[in-house]
């Protein structure tokens, strides 16, 4: 690691706040719930544990409070990385952390990675028929491709402290999300699977896309603190103004992202029907 790397980790280090989370309870019930609806029709018969899946959405964010591999699970500070700021990339988690050490890449975030072995393992518990591991690597992995639509979960300045914005992570995601969510659910929509060629492919797609998207949410909280520098209602009305549609579009991604990616476990797992796992 470049001496300016080291400098960089050490700042970021600094501004860490280890209490942020993801989309917040409600916001993950939301997302797998309408998931689980919008699986394909031959898939259908699983929309019986849509309920079930919703419930533990937000589980992983409550281990994160007793299990330390737990946090680095949610997010990568894709934008650390040398390699990606010279539009290059490296996927492979090994050859990373012979570069920078283990312990910098898990404090950076392991994300992709651990979202693809969650979705290798939930087809081998799908193809073994164990409906309760099943049932909680399908919360689960809805948890880290929910995380991964939300730029914050991106990047380096995941909550503001370099550009004087420190709290914008909560104040977009939690407080913005459940004084708007009647108007979210509005806005959801149905939702297909897309093909996967490429499990690895697909999900650092969607990382990448997302993380891309973060400009606009730290220059929305920079208008409305203008027009209101208490962070009070006039402050989240303009927030949601200016992110209402990006807002919408990640939750629908997810969605999407969630569904294809269980209808991919399963037909890589022989398609197994539903009484198969009773």
């Amino acid at each position: 690691m470049t001496k300016n790397r080291v400098i960089y980790f050490f700042l970021i280090l600094n501004f860490a706040v280890t209490g942020v989370y993801g989309w917040g309870d409600q916001g993950h019930r939301l997302i797998s719930k309408h998931a689980m609806n919008n699986l394909p029709i031959e898939m259908s018969a699983f929309k019986v544990w849509a309920d079930t899946i919703s419930a533990l959405a937000p589980d992983p964010d409550k281990r994160r409070k007793y299990d330390s591999t737990e946090y680095s699970k949610h997010f990568i500070d894709i934008d650390f990385y040398e390699e990606f700021n010279s539009y290059k990339m490296e996927r492979n988690l090994n050859r990373l952390k012979e570069k920078y050490s283990d312990s910098v890449v898990v404090r950076m975030g392991i994300l992709p990675w651990n979202t693809i072995d969650n979705y290798k393992t939930l087809v081998e518990v799908m193809r073994s028929k164990n409906k309760d591991k099943t049932i909680k690597l399908m919360s689960d992995l809805g948890h880290y491709i929910a995380d991964a639509h939300n730029p914050m979960h991106t990047i380096l300045d995941y909550d503001g402290p370099q550009t004087n914005q420190k709290g914008l992570h909560s104040r977009y995601e939690s407080k913005m999300f459940n004084r708007y969510y009647d108007e979210i659910v509005f806005g959801l929509k149905n939702v297909n699977p897309q093909n996967i060629p490429n499990i690895d492919n697909y999900v650092w797609d969607y990382i990448l896309a997302s993380h891309y998207n973060h400009q606009l949410l730290f220059i929305s909280d920079i208008e409305a603190v203008k027009v209101d520098s208490t962070y009070g209602e006039k402050y989240y009305e303009i927030l949601w103004y200016r992110t209402k549609f990006l807002t919408l579009q990640f939750l629908n991604n997810a969605s999407e992202v969630i569904v294809s990616i269980f209808f991919a476990a399963w037909i890589e797992a022989g398609k197994p029907a539903l009484n198969d796992f009773y």
